[in-house]
């Protein structure tokens, strides 16, 4: 008799496991915003430093660390499935916390360090890339309030919130 291994946790099938989460949690709420239901707003807000200040912005979203917009290279890394927040002084990403109904902080970077924001573009997609002065990148796919598709307004929105705080804006 053959044994197999149980199923493993791929990249797509804890993707999913997210998409799910998520859509569980905005289920049945109250919006403030583009699918985002006020009590998704007040776990996210309590899990950032208080510091940062209030949300400006929040969007289901995919994050690619250290890729550079749609460039694929050898290695590079699967998206990442969670909650992009803008705030008065950073931008963060978060996942939900297996063991509880909040977030964690995954992504944090202040909008000062931010050398470079801009949106790279392929097709219909659109992109939100930041560089920091340390030369890190990251990019985010910013997605609609059902987490399938790529929200062009509220990409170009979250560029314009960051256009201030950091030094070079360009758009591709």
């Amino acid at each position: 008799m053959k044994h197999t291994a149980p199923e493993q946790l791929t990249p797509v099938v804890l993707g999913k496991a997210v998409i799910a989460y998520l859509s569980l949690c905005l289920a049945g709420c109250a919006d403030v915003g583009p699918g985002i239901p006020s009590t998704i707003e007040a776990q996210v807000q309590s899990s950032v430093p208080a510091e940062d200040g209030e949300l400006r912005l929040l969007s289901s979203a995919a994050w690619f660390p250290t890729a550079n917009g749609f460039a694929y290279h050898e290695g590079s890394p699967h998206a990442r499935l969670g909650l992009l927040a803008i705030t008065a002084a950073s931008v963060c990403f978060l996942q939900p916390d297996g063991t509880s109904s909040q977030f964690k902080l995954v992504y944090r970077s202040l909008i000062g360090d931010l050398s470079e924001a801009k949106i790279d573009s392929f097709g219909l997609g659109r992109r939100l890339v930041l560089s920091d002065s340390a030369r890190r990148i990251e990019t985010f796919e910013l997605l609609d309030s059902a987490g399938t598709g790529i929200d062009r307004k509220t990409t170009a929105r979250a560029a314009a919130i960051l256009k201030a705080g950091t030094r070079t804006w360009t758009q591709q």
